[in-house]
Formats: structure tokens, C-alpha cells, sequence
């Protein structure tokens, strides 16, 4: 029985070592494997941040632009009020002078009606 048992021992050793170097052939290789990809997922990683700094830049271009745009538009439209509002001013200030005028007209109409009645009668 020793002689079976000591037999099939250096065999099952033999078993368990080539299972062992087999193990490390396949982590080596899975570690490898993984390595690369890894480094795949780096190098797309670091295109879409490239693009997307590109992306940021692009925007923030845009951005400057129309806020250039929109102050003019702004300036634009402040010219034009001022402008209408000089206006309105100008027509309110003929309105009120007719006004006073008619008023005074109406006052001496009024006032020589008077006259000639108090001295007619």
C-alpha cells in the first residue's frame, strides 16, 4: 500500500505543479490582456476629453460672440429709445404750447365776448 500511495503521490505532485504553471500562464496572460485593455480605454478616454475641450472651447467662442452681439443690440436699441424718447418729449412739449395757446385763445374769445356784451348792452 505505502509502494501504491508513494507511487501516485510524485504524480499528483506533477499534476498539481503543471496545474500551477498553467495558472500562471493564464494569469500572466489575463494580466496581459487586461493591460491592454486598459491602455485602449486610456487612449479613447483622453480622444473624448480632447474633444471635449475642444467642445468647451468652441462654446465658450460662441459665447463671447453673442454676448458681443447681444451688447450691441442692446446699444442699438438704447439709441433708438433715446431717440424715441427725445421725440415723445419734443411732440409733448408742441401739444402743450398748442394747448396753452388754444386755452389762451379761448380766454381772449371769451373775455372780448364779454367786453362787447357789457358794453353793447
Amino acid at each position: 500500500m505505502t509502494s501504491t500511495s508513494a507511487a501516485s503521490e510524485p504524480a499528483t505532485r506533477a499534476d498539481l505543479e503543471s496545474l500551477r504553471l498553467e495558472f500562471r500562464e493564464d494569469m500572466a496572460a489575463h494580466r496581459a490582456e487586461s493591460r491592454e485593455d486598459m491602455a485602449a480605454h486610456r487612449a479613447e478616454i483622453r480622444e473624448d476629453m480632447y474633444a471635449l475641450r475642444q467642445d468647451i472651447g468652441t462654446i465658450g467662442e460662441d459665447m463671447k460672440a453673442l454676448r458681443g452681439e447681444f451688447r450691441q443690440d442692446m446699444q442699438a436699441f438704447r439709441s433708438e429709445f433715446r431717440e424715441g424718447t427725445a421725440e415723445l418729449r419734443a411732440d409733448m412739449r408742441m401739444w402743450t404750447a398748442a394747448s396753452i395757446g388754444l386755452s389762451a385763445a379761448i380766454a381772449v374769445g371769451a373775455i372780448g365776448g364779454i367786453v362787447s356784451i357789457a358794453l353793447v348792452g
